[in-house]
């Protein structure tokens, strides 16, 4: 799915590959990380994580949209498939500097959604007020539906993406460090392993560096 995903944000903007020696294979937990990263001139950073287990139970595929030139939110997604099931996370984040950015597509995706896949409701975290409309959290077999679902919902949020205002790098940068570091010092579900395993510096590298890139 993360292919058709890089796709459909290839026909928009012309993406570069960065240099990833560091980053590019991990190790955590029983778990094998194999990570990348583009630039999307016009747009921003985009963050790539795949992940195996060493049992071959389980695989996940991560991406994050963090749009630096155009103000939109950044864009979380994970799919975890493990034992005919899809646990699917796609979180859009307030890091916008004047709310230009249409929530009114990706809303109506979730709705429409709402009763055809379980949603799986989720704990409070301390970046719940940055959560925009549109958010979505389910557990499902219907693996179908659900790449459908992943399929309609970048449609629309590439749709609203081209229409947000362009806007200063820098500013925008420092705005959607309010999650990236958030996450540093507060710490979230899929961020405490890592801070865990290597500790802060490390891990904001990484976030810097390939997840977020800034």
């Amino acid at each position: 799915m993360i292919e058709r995903i890089l796709e459909k944000v290839a026909k928009e903007f012309k993406m570069i590959e960065k240099e990833n020696k560091e980053f590019r294979f991990l190790q955590l937990n029983g778990m094998n990380f194999n990570n990348s990263s583009y630039y999307a001139e016009g747009l921003g950073n985009i963050g790539i994580m795949k992940v195996t287990d060493d049992k071959g139970i389980m695989e996940m595929a991560g991406l994050i949209i963090n749009p630096f030139e155009l103000d939109g939110p950044l864009l979380s997604y994970d799919h975890i498939k493990m034992m005919g099931n899809n646990i699917l996370y796609l979180e859009p984040f307030n890091t916008t500097i004047g709310n230009s950015f249409d929530c009114s597509g990706i809303a109506n995706i979730a709705e429409k959604y709402a009763e055809v896949i379980e949603n799986n409701p989720q704990k409070i975290h301390w970046y719940e007020d940055l959560r925009m409309a549109g958010t979505i959290f389910k557990k499902s077999n219907k693996s179908a539906a659900i790449e459908e679902m992943i399929d309609e919902y970048y449609n629309e949020y590439l749709k609203a993406l081209l229409k947000c205002e362009k806007c200063d790098i820098r500013l925008k940068k420092e705005k959607a460090a309010i999650y990236s570091a958030g996450l540093i010092e507060n710490g979230g579900p899929a961020t405490d392993p890592f801070l865990e395993a290597f500790g802060k510096e490390k891990t904001r590298d990484f976030f810097r560096q390939l997840l977020f890139g800034a």
